[in-house]
């Protein structure tokens, strides 16, 4: 592929963007946890709701189980924040804490942080007592996978997911290193065959588990370990992709094929041999294939009452 090759395009805002190779692949994280906000602070004082929080984020590992976030939240709720911390459910993007992006509270040094990010979402729980070490931060994640490890007691694979965060501006996209765990369980009886292939596109949810520091373009950082409990899988490695796309049935075909619809005889689909054969409709003898005990597809339209 030519790297001088630009692609542009233009948004609603008439504002011009451009594609090059070298950019991160696409994915997204996502963390959903009860915590406790502190040290709440207006950065700009022209923004006053826009604000600042120091999160600790917990794991069930038992040791380099508990993370420093730094974290903004726009209060277009006009919530009150103790600044001793105020617990609720919070939904946020976050990513490895970068010194020249990120600056520290008062609380805590520069270099206590394990990572920074945007709160999505924070909704304050009044009245309420709690050990946030007991409720463990959980992640939805999809992107493209980097590395695998065929570990057959516990298979894992990597991902690094580029993050969008409203205070880095629109040049950065800090990453977030994540490791994901699959672990032999009730519902995983052999978790190895779930491993997906390096450049494979996945879908995954899981809890945070501890960090292992790495390094990483000239940084120490904290590359998270999910353990996971779902996986779906987006996209063949890019190699493997041949970019054939696949036949769409018409609204017709798929009605003629729901229960429903057959039994209430609302609408049916056209010949089988206008639209391609598929194992649940008709042959041609004008038998559903498979369901012999089910009566013939009949074509037919939906009787509106209206009179002709």
């Amino acid at each position: 592929m030519d790297t001088q090759y630009i692609r542009p395009f233009k948004s609603f805002s008439n504002t011009t963007f451009a594609t090059t190779p070298n950019m991160p692949d696409p994915g997204y994280a996502e963390l959903h946890t009860l915590a406790v906000l502190e040290s709440p602070s207006v950065p700009d004082s022209k923004r006053p709701n826009s604000l600042c929080f120091d999160a600790l984020l917990h794991g069930q590992g038992a040791e380099n189980s508990t993370l420093l976030t730094r974290l903004h939240f726009y209060n277009g709720n006009d919530y009150t924040f103790d600044p001793e911390g105020t617990a609720g459910i919070l939904t946020a993007r976050i990513a490895a804490y970068d010194k020249s992006i990120e600056r520290p509270s008062a609380t805590f040094m520069e270099g206590e942080y394990h990572n920074m990010g945007d709160a999505n979402s924070f909704t304050p729980l009044s009245d309420i007592s709690f050990n946030p070490a007991q409720h463990h931060a959980r992640f939805t994640m999809s992107g493209t996978v980097d590395t695998i490890n065929q570990d057959p007691e516990a298979p894992s694979f990597t991902l690094n997911i580029p993050q969008y965060f409203s205070v880095t501006g629109k040049d950065s996209r800090p990453v977030l290193p994540l490791k994901c765990v699959l672990q032999k369980s009730k519902k995983w009886k052999d978790p190895a065959a779930l491993l997906p292939f390096p450049r494979s596109v996945v879908s995954c949810a899981g809890v945070f588990s501890h960090y292992e520091m790495e390094s990483r373009n000239g940084r120490t950082v904290p590359r998270l370990v999910v353990i996971l409990d779902v996986i779906e899988f987006l996209a063949k490695p890019s190699s493997e992709r041949t970019g054939a796309s696949t036949p769409t049935k018409s609204d017709g075909s798929l009605l003629a094929r729901s229960r429903y619809a057959r039994k209430s005889g609302a609408m049916c689909s056209p010949s089988p041999k206008a639209l391609g054969k598929h194992p649940l409709e008709t042959d041609d003898n004008g038998h559903a294939e498979g369901h012999t005990d089910e009566p013939p597809l009949k074509r037919c339209v939906l009787d509106t009452g209206a009179s002709s």
